[in-house]
């Protein structure tokens, strides 16, 4: 107990070593739990960047089935259910449309609550039966108003089949099909009409969909089976399930592909495989989640292995501030010893005030943590994302304060097993050695093979990552020895000189083995430094690079046409110079 408090006066004492060891002590712990934190929410990231940067219906999921409570019955539910926005069913069918001034073919189509998803410019909403909608836009170019009669044929199957008189109840304003509603579907068109040349046949006539309320839809599908007495000439059912992309992140990736494989295996418990009417699931998810995932692998190297690196200097930082605090009190051990005390309790008073200062740091740490990546997740990571508190991180930061710990006990103990005499001097002897030779042998062979790795190899691997460290440790190790080797010469020809003050400075920092450990910490922390804006520059250099290869143009657009030559048309409308 008196030791404890001995211990903790002693922090008041030496107060500014502290406050240092301190600081050191909650960089270490927000660098290496910042690793797992940040890793995660670039994950995180990843996922959605990709899904927000693709249309709607390629995030998207559709159902297609053979009758609209097909298509319910097929549609997730439970939990998967929240990873989907509300889905829109509805249908389609290709007609032809015999109007009162002209003829053209056309897509009838309806979708659950289409009218408030519409803009009416002229009468009114369908009610009831066999009521269409035409697009205003179409209307102008085909001469079409409300009240008129359009005979309808359709189209579906081996033979046309006759599905009767619609009456033109409204027209609606050409909308933008880039809704999670519409879901990329383009039923209109600026023009309204495309003219698509069939060879020798002439040029057929398209214009934009007729839209259909769910009475409408029953209608027409009435009418196809009294028409077509039962033939297997179904309309095309489906269902529409947007994803929204700030609702999916790592777990709701593996729950999405989930999703989807429980819907194939509803489709295929209710057909066998080769039934005409078997449903089938739409999607590139799939390989859009498997893009995300590659970048997400290397993120689990890279930022760890820069946050470990940083810990680690930070780490061999304190450890020296420690070995300094431990070399100040070598008369506190040696008196303690001369009472009678074990080495443990002599070294107890020292480790007592790392302990409190450790504790006292793995809280702020662990802030420091959230905090910084949260700046960062807010300067360049998507909007939304934000650092996950999890076991990883939480596991970072204590290994790295039982660490500190560890390496405090294993200094003050070292210090107060060394014999009594060795304790009183005011510098401790030199001791060279073998082991130090050895191991810049194994820096030197990890630093080889390193570069190599990264010339040869795969360059993204955690070897990689760490070759310019440990090139830098060799290199502090090296400079340390010449440095050495120069202050010892140094002193020497200036003590002959007569010069006394350049000759004590020289020969102290000769004996002072911590001379040397600057060294090497001063290069890897250069090191680190540079090699991090490398990567930053390269990696800038390498995205602009990348984009011009797979984009090929500063904005590009993705349309969705069911004929070439309504693509020719868009293309000509948003572009007239070419």
């Amino acid at each position: 107990m008196d030791g404890g408090w001995l211990g903790l006066r002693s922090l008041r004492h030496r107060a500014g070593q502290s406050v240092l060891i301190a600081l050191l002590s909650m960089t270490a712990i927000a660098a290496c739990a910042a690793g797992p934190m940040y890793q995660r929410a670039v994950e995180q990231a990843a996922i959605r960047s990709q899904l927000s940067h693709t249309g709607t219906a390629e995030r998207g999921l559709t159902i297609l089935a053979s009758s609209p409570g097909e298509v319910r019955s097929y549609l997730p539910t439970g939990a998967q259910r929240e990873l989907f926005a509300t889905p829109v069913t509805g249908f389609e069918t290709d007609v032809s449309v015999r109007a009162p001034h002209s003829d053209f073919d056309a897509i009838a189509a309806g979708r659950d609550d289409i009218c408030p998803q519409l803009r009416i410019t002229e009468g009114r909403c369908p009610a009831a039966g066999l009521e269409v909608l035409v697009s205003s836009s179409s209307a102008r170019a085909l001469k079409v108003g409300v009240g008129d009669r359009l005979q309808l044929t359709g189209r579906g199957g081996s033979a046309a089949y006759e599905i009767g008189a619609v009456r033109v109840v409204g027209l609606y304003q050409p909308f933008d099909p880039a809704t999670d509603y519409w879901f990329d579907r383009a039923y209109s068109t600026p023009g309204g009409v495309v003219h698509e040349p069939r060879g020798d046949i002439p040029d057929l006539l398209h214009s934009d969909a007729l839209l259909l309320s769910p009475a409408g839809i029953s209608a027409f599908e009435a009418a196809r089976r009294s028409a077509t007495a039962g033939s297997s000439t179904p309309f095309r059912y489906f269902a529409d399930l947007p994803v929204p992309a700030n609702r999916v992140g790592i777990d709701g990736s593996r729950r999405l592909l989930q999703a989807i494989d429980a819907i194939t295996a509803r489709i295929d418990a209710a057909h066998p495989a080769g039934d005409p009417n078997r449903g089938s699931v739409r999607s590139k998810l799939v390989p859009l989640l498997q893009q995300a995932d590659a970048g997400r692998r290397e993120s689990r190297v890279i930022i760890p292995t820069l946050a470990i690196q940083l810990a680690l200097v930070v780490l061999v930082v304190l450890g020296l501030v420690v070995a300094v605090g431990v070399e100040q009190r070598r008369p506190e051990l040696a008196l303690a010893r001369l009472r009678g005390q074990s080495k443990r309790a002599a070294a107890g008073p020292y480790l007592g005030e790392i302990a409190v200062l450790v504790g006292g740091t793995l809280v702020p740490g662990l802030l420091l943590a959230w905090l910084g990546c949260r700046l960062l997740c807010w300067w360049w990571l998507p909007a939304g994302v934000v650092p996950e508190w999890r076991w990883p991180v939480l596991l970072a930061g204590g290994a790295v304060a039982v660490v500190e710990l560890a390496l405090a006990v294993l200094l003050a103990r070292r210090a107060a097993a060394q014999p009594i005499g060795q304790l009183l001097r005011t510098v401790a002897p030199g001791t060279a050695g073998r082991g130090v030779g050895m191991a810049e042998i194994a820096l030197a062979v990890a630093a080889v093979a390193g570069v190599t790795v990264a010339l040869t190899g795969d360059r993204d691997s955690a070897l990689s990552q760490v070759t310019p460290s440990l090139i830098a440790i060799l290199t502090g190790l090296l400079l340390g020895r010449l440095a050495l080797w120069a202050a010892r010469r140094a002193g020497n020809r200036a003590l002959w000189r007569g010069r006394l003050v350049l000759a004590v400075a020289g020969l102290q920092a000769a004996r002072r083995p911590g001379f040397r450990r600057v060294l090497i910490l001063v290069c890897v922390a250069v090191a680190l430094l540079v090699s991090s804006v490398d990567q930053w520059q390269v990696s800038a250099v390498n995205r602009a690079a990348r984009a011009g290869a797979e984009v090929g143009a500063a904005v590009v657009l993705d349309v969705n046409a069911p004929t070439a030559a309504r693509l020719r048309s868009g293309v000509a409308d948003a572009d007239p110079s070419g």
